[in-house]
C-alpha cells in the first residue's frame, strides 16, 4: 500500500477549515502531513504544505498534491500519472537544495532526478 493512500485516509479526519485558513485546525494538518513525510525537517513540511494551500483550488486537490508529495518523499511517486506542476517542481528543487545537508542522500538524488526531468533545474 502506498503511504499516499494511508495519508488520504487520516486526511478526511482532518476538519475542512485546515485547507482554508490558519489556525489549530491548520496545525493537525501540518502535523499528519510532516508525520507522513518521514523523516525531514518540519519547516520543509511546512513549506510544502503553505504552497500547496496556497494554490490548490479545492480541499480534494489540496488533499490529492499532499499525499503525491508523500508518495515522492517516500521513493514512489507515479511517473506515469505525474500530478504536480512546472510551480511544484520549481519549489521542490528550491526546499530540496535548501535542506539537502537534512535529508538522505538517495531521497535529494531521486527528487532532483524528477525536477530535473521537469526542466525545473
Amino acid at each position: 500500500m502506498f503511504h499516499s493512500q494511508k495519508f488520504l485516509t487520516q486526511c478526511r479526519k482532518v476538519p475542512p477549515q485546515a485547507f482554508l485558513s490558519a489556525g489549530t485546525e491548520q496545525d493537525q494538518l501540518e502535523s499528519l502531513f510532516a508525520r507522513f513525510l518521514g523523516a525531514v525537517p518540519r519547516e520543509l513540511a511546512r513549506d510544502l504544505l503553505d504552497h500547496t494551500l496556497e494554490t490548490a483550488g479545492t480541499r480534494d486537490e489540496a488533499q490529492q498534491k499532499l499525499a503525491d508529495l508523500v508518495d515522492l518523499f517516500w521513493l514512489q511517486y507515479d511517473d506515469a500519472a505525474d500530478p504536480l506542476t512546472f510551480p511544484d517542481w520549481e519549489l521542490l528543487r528550491e526546499t530540496v537544495n535548501t535542506w539537502a545537508q537534512e535529508l538522505d542522500i538517495d531521497l535529494v538524488q531521486y527528487i532532483m532526478e524528477r525536477v530535473l526531468t521537469h526542466k525545473a533545474l
